[in-house]
């Protein structure tokens, strides 16, 4: 009815504890001699949905689900169809799973079962004639009219269900059903099949169309063989490649869509599984349609922390990026985009890890305002590291952090100008990585009441060794010194060179053991401290900070000019995570990956930030611990 007035039936995840089923168990249902199609309507809406199962019981065995669904699905009705196989009498059963929380409500409405397969290969048209099936979910054994073409590629496409029969590679379920009793096509790539060795399946012959059309299915490369798969438009004699994909893409389906443009000629599509190097290369598809319209622009994902219930003060959830391996390009540039908007919002930290976490490198705390903004980040380590984004939660449910746009870049993180970045009053010195090869002065900018140390070290990152310091401003801003570890203060001046408020220039150089600090950006000028060691010593890096009590805010010119060179790393969010795994022992809660708003009023972005859009709403949520392209919703 669509009606307050109709009647449905649920599951009430309130009072009850995580993991407790509800089974709703039908009538029998008599064998009709054939297949029969079995239709009904779910709602599964709110954060903590588990899991929605159908099973046929045939002689009170329940055996194995043949369709399941999981996790929140958007506050819509969707409708499913299953094909019951069973040759006996038997009972359609429901069962709903609990999940961790209350929101986890899931409903039915509008069961019903008939003759006949769900999807019968071809529709009607209105002078009695059959119109090509457009939609095919290959549980059909006549699987919608496709077949395989005879000449031209070197073996064909298996309809199954279930595994594969070769372990590391093809799916454990078919897409339409989740389970292993749903169908799909696939190509089998075990001997006798050699590299190269190409299977061709196409579509029935479709009419010809004036407007754009929508070309959508699902896939499934998995396993270290996997070759490409690739899908044309066959119009007559010519064909144009239209989509193709290349290389294991993890254990999961993943939709893909190409847009269609009119055609005066009639045309079909083609699936091409070309198989890889060895025999852990099976290629899947499965629920294949053509919809009217061109595909809708992809785009419209970020990452997020949900901080509702059950969440709790103080919560963590970190993120860790795939392993940097420096090699001669040390020295790098993170850069992301972040949303923290809400009355609860709390903070984001950002750390490198080795063996373990470092102290954080950058953070931001409280609401900043229902906008995306740039962070950048300058990072130089010269061993393997991951970089780990933190999120806390706050005391409220109007917390959401989320991040978007992630790069990782080769070099300064301001080309042609000045590298920018703060230190905070608590005296842990920060690198700035620079190459300092041949080079035997830097220019800088430093705004703080006083207390800024800049430490000339024997290599590019090692902030416990140094050379020599120097204290612009110490001690209340009353003097400054040039030191070193083992002699302590070697030259003090009297001076009060910093203001609270004001950006201030300065300079540092060390020819060979000649030690000089400046005011001004011009090497030699408004020479305030001066010392020479009689022993040349070599200054590989520097390193930074501002002592206790006093914040500071550096802009430090890099001498070399060396710029931002092109990205190593980019990350969009767009085709899931790019590597980006969850932390599954030291947080509380996980990073979502989400398309449009979060769900909870007055906090979270609204759209992206690549795109400025949003792909959905709650119905695109996927949680993170193994995804790796953007999975979307079905019906």
């Amino acid at each position: 009815m669509g009606t307050g007035a109709g009647f449905y039936v649920y599951i009430e995840a309130s009072p009850v504890a995580p993991g407790n089923k509800a089974r709703l168990v039908s009538p029998i249902v008599q064998y009709s001699g054939s297949v029969q199609c079995l239709t009904f309507w779910y709602h599964m809406y709110g954060q903590h949905v588990d899991t929605l199962n159908v099973y046929v019981q045939t002689r009170l065995n329940l055996g194995s689900p043949v369709w399941s669904k999981n996790t929140t699905q958007g506050n819509v009705w969707r409708r499913a169809q299953v094909d019951v196989n069973a040759k006996v009498a038997f009972n359609i059963v429901f069962e709903g799973v609990r999940g961790i929380g209350y929101a986890g409500d899931i409903s039915l409405d509008d069961i019903d079962i008939k003759p006949g397969y769900c999807q019968q290969g071809s529709t009607a048209t209105p002078g009695g004639t059959r119109a090509p099936a457009t939609v095919c979910d290959f549980e059909n054994p006549t699987v919608c009219g496709f077949s395989q073409v005879t000449t031209g590629d070197q073996f064909d496409w298996t309809r199954a269900k279930g595994k594969t029969s070769s372990g590391g590679t093809g799916p454990n379920t078919d897409h339409t059903y989740n389970t292993d009793q749903g169908y799909y096509m696939y190509v089998e790539a075990s001997s006798p099949r050699r590299n190269g060795d190409k299977a061709q399946l196409v579509s029935p012959v479709y009419s010809t169309t004036t407007q754009y059309q929508c070309l959508q299915f699902w896939y499934h490369m998995f396993g270290r063989n996997i070759g490409t798969l690739n899908v044309y438009l066959k119009v007559g004699a010519v064909t144009a490649k239209i989509w193709s994909e290349t290389g294991d893409q993890g254990n999961k389906w993943y939709i893909a869509s190409a847009s269609i443009p009119p055609q005066n000629r009639l045309f079909q599509v083609v699936f091409e599984g070309v198989r890889g190097t060895g025999y852990q290369g099976d290629i899947a598809i499965d629920d294949y349609a053509i919809k009217s319209g061109a595909c809708p622009v992809p785009g419209g994902y970020y990452i997020f922390v949900e901080t509702s219930n059950p969440r709790k003060t103080g919560d963590a959830a970190q993120i860790e990026s795939p392993t940097v391996t420096p090699g001669g390009q040390w020295r790098k540039c993170l850069r992301f985009w972040y949303h923290m908007y809400g009355a609860h919002v709390d903070k984001l930290n950002v750390y490198t890890k080795s063996v373990s976490l470092s102290k954080p490198i950058w953070t931001k705390q409280g609401t900043q305002g229902n906008a995306w903004k740039l962070a950048e980040i300058q990072l130089g380590i010269t061993a393997q590291y991951t970089v780990v984004i933190e999120a806390l939660r706050g005391p409220g449910w109007q917390g959401d952090i989320a991040i978007d746009d992630v790069t990782l870049s080769d070099g300064s993180c301001q080309p042609g100008g000045p590298i920018k970045f703060s230190t905070p009053n608590t005296f842990g010195y920060r690198n700035v990585f620079l190459d300092l090869s041949g080079v035997t002065s830097v220019s800088f900018k430093l705004k703080a009441c006083s207390d800024g140390h800049i430490q000339l070290q024997p290599t590019k990152s090692s902030p416990e060794q140094m050379n020599y310091e120097a204290v612009i401003g110490g001690w209340s801003n009353t003097q400054s010194v040039i030191r070193d570890s083992k002699n302590g203060h070697v030259v003090t001046t009297k001076s009060k060179v910093l203001e609270c408020g004001a950006l201030k220039p300065f300079w540092i150089s060390w020819d060979g053991g000649h030690i000089r600090v400046g005011q001004g950006l011009a090497t030699g000028q408004g020479i305030f401290l001066d010392y020479i060691n009689p022993t040349k010593f070599v200054v590989g890096g520097l390193a930074v900070s501002t002592g206790y009590g006093a914040d500071g805010y550096w802009e430090i010119n890099d001498p070399t000019g060396s710029g931002t060179k092109p990205l190593s790393t980019y990350c969009t969010f767009e085709n899931g995570t790019c590597g980006w795994t969850q932390d599954t022992t030291g947080d509380q809660f996980d990073w979502i990956l989400l398309g449009g708003s979060t769900g909870s009023g007055g906090t979270g972005p609204t759209t992206d930030h690549t795109y400025g859009t949003g792909a959905g709403n709650w119905q695109n949520r996927c949680h993170l611990k193994s995804i790796r392209k953007t999975m979307m919703p079905t019906s």
